[in-house]
């Protein structure tokens, strides 16, 4: 996904170069690493049937994560989430930000979810705000 030029610039505030083994290296020492509350790959879920009997496989939507970032006892997460481009627009986003947030303040008991949004990131933005909606609701969790 940081190689995608649609989408390194809005995950990202350096400039948009190509990743290689280093970079991914990297990436995987800091899911390894404690600060990590939840890290999910996000898939969809292929139908069942497949034409002319070839099996049909998840693609890859994105990913979603919490991180304690050296908080973890103050029970304060930073949120992020990523998708492909050809998943944006469809709800997909606002579905997995909806459960990640119910289940780290149902079921991880954290007291506060913080984030942090690019300039530009438009998608994002008009996620943000209707979740903002959906928590001071009065059905935003479910017990």
């Amino acid at each position: 996904m940081y190689n995608d030029a649609q989408v390194a610039p809005l995950i990202n505030d350096g400039f948009a170069v190509p990743c290689g083994q280093k970079f991914k290296d990297a990436f995987q020492s800091s899911i390894d690493s404690p600060s990590v509350e939840i890290f999910c790959m996000i898939e969809t879920i292929p139908s069942t049937s497949a034409s002319a009997g070839e099996p049909v496989l998840p693609q890859f939507v994105g990913i979603v994560g919490l991180w304690s970032l050296g908080e973890k006892g103050n029970r304060h997460a930073t949120f992020s989430i990523s998708l492909m481009p050809q998943f944006w627009s469809k709800g997909y986003g606002t579905e997995v930000t909806k459960f990640i947030v119910n289940h780290a303040f149902v079921q991880m008991n954290m007291h506060r979810i913080s984030l942090q949004v690019y300039d530009g990131n438009e998608r994002a933005i008009s996620l943000y705000k209707k979740m903002s909606v959906f928590l001071f609701s009065s059905s935003a969790f479910v017990f």
